[in-house]
């Protein structure tokens, strides 16, 4: 037996009679306890705290942030993404589109803009509107552009920025307050 499993409370894993759901329960209660006392150690609950639909939509957001920038933070990555999106403009096309009426719908469904998650959430769905028009409104010119060694590491600098921003939301979402 670990001294962990004592402190815990869980001598006997998977050789107690508690069923394997009962251990996952404890267990994620655990961590939303650890979470919890992190987070609150760490920020004001003004900081955690956003509107209704803000912390529905707020961990779907950061989930989305925290999943694409590591993805695109894989050595050499962002230039492949970059060299290929720009080589079919169909596809930028159709990502573009994507973005666009994603950030869009996002900023018509969601007024909030008093609480800092709020705010936050806004203003990363402006920039999927804007990153979306400009894939499908000036498509040359932005092909021209995604040529440049420059746009690789500003994606790289984004996508680190976008983990932030999104385990920001996630925590938010996940034991953030109502106003």
């Amino acid at each position: 037996m670990r001294d962990w499993d004592t402190v815990l409370g869980m001598s006997g894993w998977g050789q107690s009679s508690r069923s394997a759901y009962d251990m996952i329960e404890a267990t994620a209660a655990i961590v939303r306890a650890m979470v919890r006392s992190i987070t609150t150690f760490m920020a004001p609950e003004w900081f955690i705290t956003a509107s209704a639909p803000t912390l529905m939509i707020a961990p779907v957001v950061g989930a989305y942030l925290c999943l694409s920038g590591a993805g695109l933070l894989r050595k050499g990555e962002a230039a492949h993404f970059l060299s290929d999106i720009s080589k079919h403009p169909a596809t930028m096309h159709a990502v573009g589109a994507v973005a666009f009426f994603t950030g869009a719908g996002l900023l018509s469904f969601h007024r909030h803009w008093e609480m800092p998650a709020e705010i936050i959430l806004n203003l990363v769905a402006i920039l999927w509107a804007y990153e979306g028009a400009g894939m499908i409104a000036d498509l040359a010119r932005l092909k021209s552009s995604l040529g440049k060694s420059r746009s690789a590491n500003l994606l790289l600098l984004w996508q680190r920025f976008s983990i932030v921003i999104g385990v920001y939301l996630v925590i938010v979402g996940a034991i953030g307050s109502p106003t």
